[in-house]
C-alpha cells in the first residue's frame, strides 16, 4: 500500500501517538478527526502514519500540521521536495507567526487554512478546525450557575489579540458578581509575564510569582473534561485568540454548542457568515460589560430555551458540516489524492 506521513510540532505525538485518543490533554474527542483521517486513507488504499515511522523517500506525501519548526522536525525539511509537502494551518497566527505567511505555496504543493483572507489571496484551500459533532441532552435551566470562562492564562502584544479582553471580562465579573462566576484553565494560579525576558526571569526566580501574583478568588483550577464543567453553567465567555482573522473559528464556540451552552462570543469578524446570529451573544452588540451582565441576568428561561433551540437546529443543519471532522477528512482526501 501507498504511505502518507503526518507530522506536527508537538513531538509527543510522534510514534503514531497522534492517532492515540489517550495522548491528548484537555478537551473531548481531540484525536477523532485524525483517527477518522487515518481510517479513511486506509479505505482508499493508503497508510497514514507519523513521519518518524519510516524514511522520507517511502512516503507519497507528507502532511504537516502547522508550518513545521525545523528544530522540532524529525527530518531535514530541505530534503523534502515541494511536491511531497502538504501543510494544514491550524494554530492561530497570533500564537504561531509562521502560519500567517502568504508565500507558502512556493514551499508546499497544497496549503489548507482557516483564514478566509489567505484562502482568497493566496489560493489556499479553506479548511475549518474539525469537531466531532455531538447532540447532548439539555440540562435544567434552574440548576445552572450563571457564567464561566475556560482558557489558559496567556498574554500577547500582537495587534488584534484577545487575551487582554479575556482579562477585562474576568476582572469585571469577579468584582461584579463573584458568586455567579467561575474561572477555569491552566496558569491562573501564577504570575504571567508578557515578554520572553520576563518568562526567563520567572523560571530562574520563582519568588517573583510570590511577590507579584494575587490569587483570583473565582479561580477553580484546570479542566480535564470540558463537559463536566460547561454543563453546570448557563453562559460562557467565549473569546478567540484574535478578532482580526476572518474565518478563524476555533473549537471554543463549538464546544459550547455541543453542551447546549450559550456563549458570549468575540472573535472572527465574519462569524455570522458561518453561524446564525441567534446561536450566540455577540460581544460587539454591547458597549460595556454592564450591558452584557444586565442582558444575561434578566434573560428568562423561555428566551434562553429559544437560543438553545436555535443551536440545536444549527447542529442538525447542513451549516454545521464545514466544522465537522467528516468535512475535514473529505477535503484533505480529495485534495491529496486527486
Amino acid at each position: 500500500m501507498k504511505k502518507i506521513a503526518f507530522w506536527n510540532n508537538y513531538t509527543e505525538f510522534s510514534n503514531n501517538q497522534a492517532f492515540n485518543p489517550n495522548a491528548y490533554g484537555i478537551g473531548e474527542d481531540l484525536a477523532y478527526p485524525l483517527i477518522l483521517l487515518k481510517d479513511t486513507f486506509y479505505k482508499n488504499g493508503v497508510i497514514l502514519e507519523t513521519l518518524d515511522m519510516d524514511n522520507v523517500e517511502n512516503y507519497e506525501k507528507i502532511i504537516f500540521y502547522d508550518v513545521p519548526d525545523p528544530k522540532k522536525c524529525c527530518v531535514d525539511l530541505k530534503s523534502i521536495p515541494k511536491e511531497k509537502k502538504v501543510v494544514i494551518l491550524e494554530e492561530c497566527e497570533i500564537i504561531y507567526k509562521p502560519n500567517s505567511q502568504k508565500t507558502l505555496k512556493k514551499q508546499y504543493s497544497i496549503v489548507f487554512s482557516y483564514n478566509d483572507t489567505l484562502v482568497k489571496q493566496c489560493e489556499y484551500v479553506k479548511l475549518n478546525m474539525p469537531n466531532k459533532i455531538k447532540f447532548p441532552k439539555k440540562i435544567d435551566f434552574s440548576s445552572k450557575k450563571l457564567i464561566t470562562l475556560i482558557a489558559g492564562n496567556k498574554k500577547s502584544n500582537e495587534p488584534g489579540e484577545l487575551y487582554s479582553e479575556r482579562r477585562r471580562a474576568i476582572n469585571y465579573f469577579k468584582r461584579k458578581d463573584p458568586e455567579s462566576f467561575d474561572l477555569y484553565g491552566i496558569g491562573w494560579d501564577k504570575f504571567c509575564p508578557t515578554t520572553k525576558i520576563g518568562k526567563v526571569l520567572l523560571n530562574r526566580f520563582p519568588l517573583i510569582n510570590t511577590l507579584f501574583f494575587k490569587k483570583n478568588k473565582c479561580y477553580r483550577g484546570k479542566v480535564n473534561k470540558k463537559i463536566e464543567v460547561l454543563s453546570k453553567y448557563k453562559f460562557c465567555i467565549c473569546y478567540e485568540n484574535s478578532y482580526l482573522i476572518p474565518g478563524y473559528i476555533s473549537e471554543k464556540i463549538m464546544d459550547c454548542f455541543f453542551f447546549f451552552f450559550f456563549s458570549i462570543y468575540f472573535g472572527a469578524p465574519n462569524i455570522t457568515d458561518y453561524i446564525p446570529k441567534n446561536c450566540f451573544i455577540d460581544y460587539r452588540d454591547f458597549s460595556n460589560y454592564d450591558q452584557i451582565y444586565n442582558f444575561i441576568t434578566s434573560m428568562r428561561e423561555e428566551k434562553y430555551n429559544e437560543y438553545i433551540t436555535a443551536i440545536s437546529n444549527f447542529l442538525k443543519s447542513e451549516k454545521v458540516y464545514p466544522f465537522s471532522a467528516e468535512c475535514f477528512v473529505d477535503t484533505i482526501i480529495t485534495e491529496v489524492l486527486k
